[in-house]
């Protein structure tokens, strides 16, 4: 998963997080089908409590990262590409020989639309391997029928909005298929196991279990029975060292994995 997804999966099961969401959901966002495919999330005010967490609005704690409408402060997110939405000409059809010109509606993925309440519109687009949010100030053009152009400056997290913008027209020319990573592909185990040790520890759609029970969902049993009692006791202390690692994304460790590369 890109590492903006592996952060919602962390901040998600903070407790803490999910009775700020609850406690707001007496006034839900406005949230609009567009003919798309696409949804506009319409919010009715500022979410402060949002912000705390980095978020633009409380999203879903009992959704995972392929099915939440999880929009980072651009600020917190250090991938989020700012960019410039026009309205299409009738000769701008998004056709892919034409690489310059790329049409949001064209993009076969997930795509969500928060339109904040500061006139910024932030747009979500993801799938199982990537995880891009645009953000447009400015003038904007009314429905999706827009098309895009990157705005990169000299600011701070240059490379990873250079990351952003190469998954984003790796998307486009695509058409929505095969998402080819940029750069080295990242070792995502000590993330798995991070989760894994902290699902168990606190009973995650079970009762709680302990450090056998974390060395058995991660390294099988066969090992576990084999090496559990070995005067190293080295199983033991890779389950505790992946519950502590849990812990601390849960409690807020979440942040760093937004300022890493996308994927």
């Amino acid at each position: 998963m890109p590492n903006a997804a592996w952060a919602w999966e962390f901040l998600r099961r903070n407790p803490d997080y999910a009775r700020d969401f609850w406690a707001a959901r007496r006034k839900p966002d406005m949230a609009i089908k567009l003919r798309s495919g696409a949804t506009l999330l319409r919010p009715r005010k500022r979410h402060l409590n949002a912000e705390k967490w980095g978020l633009l609005h409380l999203a879903d704690p009992a959704k995972d990262a392929l099915s939440a409408d999880v929009f980072w402060r651009p600020d917190v997110l250090a991938g989020a590409l700012n960019i410039r939405l026009s309205t299409v000409h009738e000769n701008d059809n998004g056709d892919d020989k034409d690489h310059d010109i790329i049409v949001l509606s064209a993009i076969k993925s997930r795509r969500v639309i928060f339109d904040g309440t500061d006139g910024v519109r932030h747009i979500l687009l993801n799938g199982e391997r990537f995880c891009i949010q645009l953000c447009c100030e400015g003038p904007l053009p009314v429905g999706e029928q827009a098309s895009v152009k990157i705005h990169i400056d000299g600011a701070a997290h240059a490379r990873r909005k250079l990351d952003s913008a190469a998954q984003l027209l790796a998307l486009h020319r695509s058409a929505g298929g095969q998402l080819s990573l940029i750069g080295r592909n990242k070792n995502a185990e000590p993330l798995q196991r991070a989760l894994i040790a902290y699902d168990i520890w606190h009973g995650a759609g079970s009762k709680k279990g302990r450090y056998r029970r974390i060395a058995i969902a991660i390294f099988g049993v066969e090992r576990v029975v084999q090496d559990w009692s070995h005067p190293s006791r080295c199983l033991k202390d890779q389950a505790r060292r992946a519950r502590i690692k849990g812990e601390e994304y849960v409690a807020g460790g979440y942040r760093k994995l937004l300022t890493k590369k996308a994927i």
